[in-house]
């Protein structure tokens, strides 16, 4: 039998009222404790492309993040980031802001010269990670894949040091990385990612959004050589999220490749972006000879690139990185494409050169063409035509489909208007459809 202190004892411990402000208290004492452990990020630059979505990224994830940038941009957060106006290049400003903030993580969105790096690492020497953005560029070495460990990257002069033009980009980025490794050797928790080539919503370089344009206003687009190029490419939101894991998990003095961890080829991205649109979209490759009877060549295609450039991204993952699968990371760049006004004018090489490009194929490929010897053919083996000692008879049709090659004679290709122009081939005459 019980008591009647074990009664009042009991009740003491069930008190509604007790119970309730002891649940409020412990509810207090654990905002408390979450704010004292919210981390603050500090974002050099951060308005535009990758920071933008880095800010998301770090948001979304419980950092109080503070913005570092000249104000040239609109601030796209609104209230819920913080924003100090100020020149990276200042170093006085870095310093304001490493005193107003406090930050527990740095990431690096502007550092485009060795001397930003080194003076940011300097100043910015006691946070957990400082994060320097670099890129793929910073390899010296076309090999398959690209390792961190590995693969050299490119020196860099004291000219290249301080210069701004897109010939010495991947030099400075390299001469940053070492920024990073000193600093990292002096004991500051500092590391680097190495992007390739980056896409995605809001991507103001409009790569991608010359090759959606063409896909999403014609039914034919023209890949330059056989269309198997191979140029890695990195998913904006994935760079983000590469950027946060490395500052979490990363170790100082490492570099990090990032790159979507499927491999496209350029017309395999071209198909990808139809499948997006919910469209058809025939890719017609074009190799040099014929690009050149309109005048181009395959560098005029943006994203074109002669040798594959591969990253190998396994370092990365190993900290638990994760990569967004290609079509579903380009429906959200398509999404945000057609709400956007880019269209990649800048990268177009001309859609009236490509048609003159796709006549031809339309002409030697496409369709039975009849072979029209003019007045001075004369006979010689010619690959992929019939084999025969006379001329053909006039209008006499070619049966098999041409391969282009390389020739030491020119003819004209006659298009349903009657119109010539020069084309390298192997004889001096024209065709004409059937």
């Amino acid at each position: 039998m019980e008591t009647s202190s074990g009664v009042n004892d009991r009740c003491k411990i069930f008190c509604p009222r007790k119970w309730f402000r002891d649940r409020i208290g412990q509810a207090f004492n654990t905002a408390v404790l979450a704010a004292d452990m919210t981390e603050n990020v500090l974002m050099i630059g951060g308005t535009r492309f990758i920071g933008r979505h880095t800010v998301e990224e770090f948001h979304d994830h419980g950092y109080d993040v503070t913005l570092l940038n000249r104000g040239n941009h609109d601030n796209p957060f609104g209230e819920d980031v913080t924003h100090i106006q100020g020149d990276r290049a200042d170093d006085t400003a870095l310093q304001a802001a490493q005193l107003s903030v406090d930050p527990d993580v740095v990431i690096d969105c502007v550092a485009y010269q060795p001397a930003d790096v080194e003076t940011a690492t300097d100043i910015f020497a006691d946070v957990d990670a400082y994060v320097y953005i670099s890129s793929g560029a910073a390899y010296d070495r076309e090999e398959i894949p690209k390792r961190e460990s590995e693969t050299p990257i490119k020196g860099c002069t004291a000219d290249q040091a301080t210069d701004q033009s897109g010939a010495t980009y991947g030099n400075r980025k390299a001469q940053g990385d070492r920024a990073v490794f000193r600093a990292a050797a002096d004991g500051v928790n500092a590391m680097s990612v190495r992007p390739c080539i980056v896409y995605g919503p809001h991507d103001y370089t409009e790569r991608l959004d010359y090759w959606i344009d063409r896909v999403a206003s014609h039914d034919q687009v023209v890949v330059p050589g056989d269309g198997q190029n191979l140029w890695h490419r990195a998913f904006v939101g994935d760079v983000a999220s590469a950027l946060r894991v490395v500052a979490e998990e990363g170790e100082p003095g490492e570099a990090y490749n990032v790159g979507d961890r499927q491999l496209v080829t350029l017309a395999e991205m071209v198909e990808t972006i139809a499948e997006a649109l919910e469209t058809e979209c025939e890719v017609v490759t074009a190799g040099a000879d014929a690009l050149a009877s309109a005048s181009l060549q395959p560098d005029d295609f943006i994203l074109h690139r002669e040798y594959p450039h591969v990253l190998d991204t396994s370092k990365l993952a190993a900290l638990g990185w994760e990569s967004t699968p290609v079509p579903e990371a380009m429906r959200r760049t398509v999404t945000e494409h057609l709400e956007s006004d880019r269209d990649g004018s800048d990268h177009d090489p001309g859609r009236a050169a490509e048609e003159r490009v796709l006549g031809v194929m339309e002409t030697l490929w496409g369709r039975s063409v009849r072979w029209v010897p003019d007045s001075t053919w004369t006979p010689a083996p010619l690959s992929g035509l019939q084999s025969t000692s006379q001329p053909p008879t006039l209008h006499s049709e070619v049966v098999a489909v041409w391969s282009l090659g390389n020739a030491s004679a020119s003819m004209s290709v006659q298009t349903e208007t009657d119109h010539r122009r020069p084309y390298p081939w192997f004889a001096k005459g024209f065709i004409t459809h059937i």
